[in-house]
């Protein structure tokens, strides 16, 4: 609901998402094993890291924009 209440639409399914970017804000297991080709194809742009989590180089090979924040 607060996400709601700002104006964005969460994703159940990050894969069939019409989103052009994503945020990661959690270091949950299901987010560590991502497919960033197929992000790539289904149109996302750029992803924000809010945990640096997630290895850079393996975003930006795909294609996408990445950003970390957080630490």
């Amino acid at each position: 609901e607060e996400i709601m209440a700002k104006g964005f639409s969460p994703a159940n399914d990050i894969y069939e998402s019409n989103a052009e970017v994503v945020f990661l804000v959690t270091m949950h297991e299901e987010y560590s094993n991502l497919d960033f080709e197929k992000l790539a194809k289904n149109g996302v742009r750029f992803f924000i890291d809010g945990r640096n989590s997630i290895n850079r180089f393996d975003v930006e090979k795909s294609g996408i924009n990445y950003t970390g924040i957080g630490r």
